[in-house]
Parts: C-alpha cells; sequence; structure tokens
C-alpha cells in the first residue's frame, strides 16, 4: 500500500471518497464493486467497517477499513 486516504465530498455531507494507491495492484473489489479507478466515493456512518480487496498479479491482499468522522483506519490486513 503506498496510500490510503480520506476527502469528503461536496455534494452529500454522508459521502466520503477513499483515494488509495496500491503497488502491482491490476483491479480492485471494495464491497461487492470491482472497479479500476483508484477513488470511490462510499457512504456510511462513523465506525462503519469497509472491506478492499486488492488484485495483483500473483498475489491477492484483503484490507479492512473503519471509517471515522475525519479519517479512515486500517484494522486489519489479510
Amino acid at each position: 500500500m503506498r496510500y490510503l486516504e480520506y476527502a469528503g465530498s461536496t455534494t452529500l455531507e454522508s459521502e466520503r471518497i477513499i483515494k488509495f494507491r496500491f503497488t502491482n495492484a491490476l483491479w480492485y473489489k471494495v464491497g461487492s464493486l470491482k472497479t479500476l479507478a483508484t477513488r470511490i466515493p462510499v457512504s456510511g456512518t462513523e465506525g462503519s467497517e469497509i472491506t478492499i480487496t486488492v488484485h495483483g498479479f500473483f498475489r491477492k491482499s484483503i484490507y479492512s477499513v473503519e471509517l471515522m468522522h475525519d479519517y479512515v483506519q486500517v484494522l486489519r490486513v489479510a
């Protein structure tokens, strides 16, 4: 993981945008959404948890991320 950042949305107060970058990542799965994008809008309450699965060339990593009011926190990596 190179970085994982949080940005508030300008349109909806309850929506957040998570920006991330991983080395050798081909595609991502956030919840049930498969994507190539490195910016994902997520909505959730404070303390809710989402899962980001990073698929690379010969590897898959699963990150559990907790959404807080003004930041995101990585809870565990599998």
